[in-house]
């Protein structure tokens, strides 16, 4: 095989790449146009969410300062031993362009007073109503570490996506437009080599007509 017939070859094979390249370049900017839109959409839910969280323990806080000055702390560390128990949770996905995005679902924790193990017959509103202050609280905290583990999620993706578009665009989409260059700048030297060659031999064939 020539030469010439090779880098044909080759010319046709970069220019089949190179629009494979823009078209996935195109479906990866697309993909992380619609990442981003999901993760602008949920950075003020985040907010919202840990500022609600950052609230109920401080009036959680109070309410326990509030239980210690009226209940032995004995008693309280009681309550809370009986109190205690293993929580469930539901973990789905979310499937945005190709990347799973977790979707946690906490159940409402809150209790009545019995339902948190306490002693038939004993009932300290104050000691209640710290429990239910800080099972408030659990519930803010769920939900704002769901959130928020959604966005590190996505952000991870945006970063990779973006990288690869970088890589695309900077360095691999270079390379092939240089070399499709190169491969042109060759066939117009061998046209330029032809068309002065053809000359020539019209010149050498005209001396030779007229001697």
């Amino acid at each position: 095989m020539s030469q010439l017939k090779r880098s044909r070859m080759r010319l046709l094979q970069l220019q089949k790449n190179l629009e494979f390249i823009s078209h996935g370049i195109k479906i990866m900017t697309d993909k992380r146009d619609s990442l981003m839109k999901e993760f602008h959409g949920l950075v003020q839910n985040a907010y919202d969410a840990r500022k609600t969280f950052n609230e109920d323990l401080k009036t959680a806080a109070r309410s326990l300062s509030i239980a210690r000055g009226v209940e032995p702390h004995r008693s309280l560390l009681t309550s809370a031993l009986a109190a205690q128990r293993k929580l469930n949770f539901l973990v789905s996905s979310q499937n945005i362009w190709g990347i799973r995005i977790p979707i946690i679902d906490f159940p409402d924790i809150r209790r009545g007073h019995f339902e948190r193990g306490a002693a038939p017959g004993y009932r300290n509103p104050v000691v209640d109503e710290t429990a239910l202050k800080f099972e408030i609280a659990i519930n803010s905290l769920a939900k704002s570490a769901a959130t928020e583990n959604k966005l590190t999620v996505i952000g991870r993706a945006i970063r990779a996506t973006s990288r690869k578009i970088n890589a695309l665009e900077e360095i691999i989409a270079p390379e092939i437009k240089a070399e499709i260059s190169g491969i042109r700048n060759y066939f117009e030297e061998i046209a330029r080599e032809d068309i002065f060659r053809m000359k020539r031999y019209k010149k050498i064939k005209q001396r030779t007509a007229i001697s």
